[in-house]
């Protein structure tokens, strides 16, 4: 049998998520409520993230042992330059090669808000 839910874990299962920077679009969600399509691909615990284009959101697992550090990375990571990026990425992938792959599912996530940005962008025009 399982305990009833709390109401702020009523809202927080039934938004999937929770935003922890909405200027950056990055939210987090707990293990128990990462999709299926995500899981699909691996383990619930080995998810450090996702990326939900048709919100463009970044969504971190809460419930990873390394969430507090992957949210300061992607946070830094977003509002570095392409120069800095570039340079910590080159530094990763000597020392852990894990981060490297984050750092690359990032990269995406990047460029497809730019090209989100131009068609808002020609949109207004």
């Amino acid at each position: 049998m399982t305990a009833a839910l709390s109401q702020e874990e009523r809202t927080y299962k039934s938004l999937a998520y929770r935003f922890i920077n909405e200027e950056l679009r990055i939210a987090s969600c707990r293990k128990a409520w990462i999709p299926e399509w995500v899981i699909a691909l691996g383990k619930a615990e080995d998810v450090v993230s996702y990326y939900c284009h048709n919100q463009d959101l970044i969504i971190l697992n809460i419930d990873n042992v390394n969430y507090e550090l992957n949210y300061k990375i992607v946070k830094w990571y977003l509002m570095v330059s392409d120069e800095q990026r570039k340079e910590f990425a080159d530094y990763v992938k000597t020392i852990r090669f894990e981060t490297y792959v984050f750092l690359k599912h990032l990269n995406y996530v990047l460029r497809i808000r730019r090209k989100l940005n131009k068609k808002t962008e020609a949109a207004r025009q």
